[in-house]
């Protein structure tokens, strides 16, 4: 995995923290309908990306990786939406399982020279969903926005855009073709 998808990983992990945080300081102030929206989509997407993650490291043992991937993001919805009620934990729970399913097959179908792509859509993807909902959550909580978090966040996203940009620009992914795609579970060999 190259840079950028790392560097979207870390940042991706800290908003998650950061909404956490958020739901747990805020929980009486948010209702268990923001709760099920907040838990669903974090769920759905970080299972969806380790699905998909997990299908690169784990190509032969499909049942194994979807497991896995179901588990966290499972884990991601409940621990977002516990605080706050249990049918919005259930909404999490739910949405983790189909997300980490569906990122199991869309790697299964993919082929190896796509996934890098996708990877670095997808955790973009997840960057703007966790940024939502922290911005949301700041607005429930009736808090200004400190003026160096709103620099900060616009910094890292346009750096995060312009690396994943770069990165597909100089290494030709964007337009990479080959007369013979290979099959997808040579790459685990």
């Amino acid at each position: 995995m190259t840079f950028v998808i790392v560097l979207i990983s870390i940042l991706s992990f800290n908003l998650f923290i950061y909404s956490l945080l958020l739901m747990i300081e805020n929980r009486n102030q948010i209702t268990m309908m923001e709760a099920k929206s907040i838990a669903m989509s974090s769920g759905m997407v970080l299972g969806l990306i380790s699905g998909l993650y997990l299908m690169y490291i784990l190509s032969d043992e499909i049942a194994l990786a979807t497991f896995i991937a179901m588990a966290i993001g499972s884990l991601a919805g409940i621990t977002l939406s516990a605080p706050i009620h249990i049918l919005a934990a259930m909404e999490g729970l739910m949405a983790g399982i189909m997300g980490g399913m569906m990122g199991v097959m869309l790697g299964a179908m993919l082929p190896v020279y796509d996934w890098d792509l996708m990877m670095k859509v997808l955790l973009l993807i997840m960057v703007i969903v966790l940024s939502v909902n922290v911005i949301y959550l700041y607005k429930k909580s009736k808090k200004s926005y400190p003026t160096n978090l709103r620099f900060f966040m616009m910094c890292t996203i346009v750096l995060l855009y312009a690396g994943v940009i770069f990165n597909l620009i100089s290494s030709g992914t964007a337009i990479h073709i080959e007369n013979v795609p290979p099959s997808h579970f040579e790459h685990g060999k």
